[in-house]
């Protein structure tokens, strides 16, 4: 069987020790036959270390981003160059990666093609959470038909059936990697404390669906003041107090419907609307 590996690095990690560390893990020389995909800016501090590296091991293969990428932009350009019968989905953030992958091909011998890593609450935060992601399930259901699993993004398995899928549908692959809801396949999860640090998206961008919470935000609020001025100052009509109101529900339904789909965007696709130049080694 032959692993692929996906470690997008990012400014804030040390590649030298993380990759020091993993490939004296059981894990890693027990599976010879794979190849590393890493992610580095052109830039980064990182990134020497990681081409002397490339040089002594022709199974490492470096993508080099000309600016700021996300785990998305990393995952969507390295789907290319899959070859493997599974491909591991990895964080320099997690020390003993090892074990999570471990539990990921137990759960692919056992049948599963995807697997998802979950972070698991106890308690009333557990409450909370699981409130939070029906909810947010429930409008996610209305833009896709599908449920986003809510799993870690920088973690997991994709057998070689999903990445030939992937490969054909380009708009679609970071979405399909992260729902429930695969139509012919056995999507599986891996539980781990909710104190793991991780690979965060960062939810502050300004995507379409956040431009229209921001917009209705504001038209809701100018409706309210209007609504409130002109029923303390003039004696306004039914009609226009039904009208008002009217446009305060409609931007209440909007942000409700928007909110979670901006969430939904930032988890699931790509957050660049231009092409990276990207230059590979090896």
């Amino acid at each position: 069987m032959k692993v692929n590996y996906l470690f997008p690095v990012f400014q804030n990690d040390n590649a030298k020790n993380f990759f020091k560390n993993f490939c004296k893990t059981n894990f890693f020389k027990k599976h010879e036959n794979y190849k590393l995909i890493f992610c580095c800016l052109k830039d980064d501090k990182n990134l020497k270390y990681l081409k002397e590296q490339s040089k002594n091991n022709k199974k490492i293969k470096i993508l080099i981003f000309d600016k700021n990428f996300t785990y998305n932009d990393a995952f969507d350009a390295s789907v290319q160059f899959f070859d493997g019968d599974i491909v591991l989905l990895g964080d320099l953030k997690i020390e003993k990666i090892d074990f999570v992958f471990e539990k990921c091909l137990e759960k692919h011998k056992s049948g599963a093609q995807v697997v998802h890593i979950v972070k698991k609450h106890t308690g009333i935060k557990d409450f909370f959470t699981t409130l939070s992601s029906k909810i947010y399930n429930f409008f996610i259901k209305i833009f896709t038909n599908k449920r986003d699993r809510l799993n870690i993004i920088s973690l997991g398995l994709i057998d070689k059936n999903i990445i030939d899928l992937f490969k054909v549908l380009p708009q679609k692959r970071c979405f399909l990697k992260n729902t429930k809801d695969l139509m012919g396949f056995e999507t599986r999860s891996v539980y781990v404390s909710s104190k793991t640090i991780t690979y965060k998206p960062n939810f502050r961008v300004i995507s379409d669906s956040l431009k229209t919470v921001l917009t209705n935000s504001i038209f809701f609020l100018l409706s309210l003041v209007l609504l409130i001025v002109l029923n303390c100052v003039l004696n306004v009509s039914t009609f226009v107090n039904v009208l008002l109101i009217s446009m305060l529900f409609i931007n209440l339904v909007l942000i409700s419907l928007f909110l979670p789909k901006h969430i939904f965007d930032v988890r699931n696709f790509k957050t660049k609307k231009v092409d990276y130049k990207i230059k590979e080694i090896n």
